[in-house]
């Protein structure tokens, strides 16, 4: 479901114009296929981090669109500043289309909002399918609950794209990130279970996979030279991301949410 919902949300933005990708092997419907694969196992893990915070069902997904934003706000300003030439200009993983120096490091505010909202949404839309499959208790609602939870969240993805897109700035950001830290803080409770390397390695692996790799690439291609900011940027939340993960092997240690 998540891959799907990711193939389909990015090739509405893309097709509709919003910014363009660089060269990929795989395509489909002018998405990478790695990029769909990328909100997968993000929302993936996030929500399975979620499921061992000792907090109300209704909260998790404020906490999940925080972590998979804490990822990408240092993942986009690497990505597009690893450019290569292409015929007339030069191409990043993805362009956005403005300056480098524009909004947040070249990043418009309104993708950190699209960002918090899709995984938001696929929480919302899979936990509330999980829910009722095991408040009716049907076999052939547990096996398509997934399916109405796509329906759902690309609907839901839909209205408020072409409700909102580009015309949601920093103060809203500020909102939505302020929200989630407040209902975060309010339900905290700790963690009900610790997690461990053994049963819950994606909740490991893909935040410090992704931090890793952008990290190494600022690094190794020298690209944080004109702009210090992002370098410490990236080693923050890299460092954030560690804290939490640690936390989360400790049962019964008060938890901080990223």
């Amino acid at each position: 479901m998540l891959f799907f919902y990711g193939l389909g949300l990015e090739a509405i933005a893309v097709n509709a114009g919003f910014y363009s990708y660089g060269s990929f092997r795989l395509e489909l419907f002018k998405v990478p296929i790695v990029i769909a694969l990328g909100w997968a196992v993000i929302a993936f893990s996030a929500m399975r981090f979620s499921d061992h915070l000792n907090l109300p069902e209704w909260s998790k997904p404020f906490l999940d669109a925080l972590f998979a934003l804490s990822i990408d706000l240092g993942m986009d300003v690497v990505a597009i500043r690893d450019s290569y030439q292409l015929p007339g200009f030069d191409q990043g993983m993805w362009n956005w289309g403005i300056g480098l120096n524009s909004e947040w490091f070249g990043v418009p505010y309104a993708n950190f909002i699209v960002w918090w909202a899709v995984v938001f949404i696929a929480s919302a839309s899979l936990r509330l399918g999980r829910y009722y499959s095991q408040w009716f208790q049907k076999k052939w609602l547990s096996q398509l609950y997934p399916l109405f939870a796509f329906l759902l969240a690309m609907l839901s993805f839909i209205i408020l794209f072409f409700s909102f897109a580009g015309s949601l700035g920093l103060s809203f950001l500020l909102l939505l990130l302020a929200l989630s830290v407040i209902v975060g803080l309010v339900n905290a409770r700790g963690f009900s279970k610790p997690l461990s390397w053994q049963t819950d390695l994606p909740v490991f692996i893909v935040p410090l996979a992704f931090h890793s790799y952008f990290l190494c690439l600022l690094l190794g291609r020298n690209l944080y030279t004109k702009t210090l900011i992002i370098l410490l940027i990236s080693l923050i939340g890299f460092a954030l991301n560690l804290l939490v993960l640690h936390l989360g092997t400790k049962k019964g240690r008060p938890n901080t949410v990223l």
